[in-house]
């Protein structure tokens, strides 16, 4: 009886620290946090700071960033501007599209909408950007920075495993991360916008493994910057 009870307690013991690493782990992702991003503090909620503003549909967003208008496209110039865009990031990106795993759209607005794996990106529950599985970014980076008059807003989502505030906070450093790489590499972090949806768009059931993958994904959404309707640009995408 007393071995048995000592068994136990050794067993109890050698648990404990991996309990507290792993609540540790989760305290890290879910509790508010503060990142700098385009000159406005984001903490755990939709953000605040007097640069937040409403766009038509009553959404909060960083306030457009002052803009020489002579740098922004002529309505009838924007049409082609993006679909060459298109053309190049759809070369850059051939072999992602070939397997699927990428998808790039061209939307009825000429937003151009790019859809990646966040799974070649980050570990499930992680918002560490893999050394290995930059490529793909470094692509698209080199289509952005050669055409400059957009607005880039990156959004992340996440399957619907933990609690529906730790998806929001962990879809959000994701995206956090992918707007400072882009940053780190040359993007003018003015054109950057970013957002953490967590569990709440779903594009696949979250009841199988497979539909949980496909709802981890990166969303790029390459707005255009019109003359007459900057601020559009900025408004966060549907």
């Amino acid at each position: 009886m007393k071995t048995r009870f000592f068994n136990n307690s050794l067993r109890l013991i050698s648990i404990i620290p991996l309990i507290v690493i792993a609540l540790a782990r989760c305290a890290g992702i879910d509790k508010d946090y503060k990142h700098h991003n385009n000159g406005t503090t984001i903490g755990s909620s939709e953000g605040s700071g007097p640069s937040r503003v409403r766009d038509r549909d009553n959404r909060r967003y960083d306030a457009p960033v002052q803009i020489d208008p002579s740098t922004a496209l002529a309505s009838d110039r924007v049409k082609d501007y993006m679909n060459q865009q298109r053309q190049e990031m759809q070369r850059e990106l051939s072999e992602g599209l070939q397997s699927r795993s990428i998808v790039v759209q061209f939307l009825n607005d000429h937003t151009l909408h790019l859809t990646l794996p966040s799974q070649e990106f980050f570990d499930i529950y992680n918002a560490n950007i893999h050394a290995n599985y930059q490529s793909s970014l470094t692509k698209v980076l080199s289509v952005i920075s050669k055409f400059d008059k957009t607005v880039i807003h990156i959004i992340v989502h996440t399957d619907n495993t933990g609690t529906e505030n730790y998806n929001r906070i962990l879809s959000q450093h994701q995206a956090n991360a992918v707007a400072d790489f882009l940053n780190s590499h040359g993007v003018d972090n003015t054109r950057l916008r970013v957002e953490g949806r967590g569990e709440d768009f779903p594009l696949f059931s979250n009841e199988s493994k497979e539909g949980r993958q496909h709802n981890r994904r990166i969303e790029l959404f390459l707005k255009p910057i019109i003359e007459g309707k900057i601020d559009w640009a900025f408004w966060p995408p549907n």
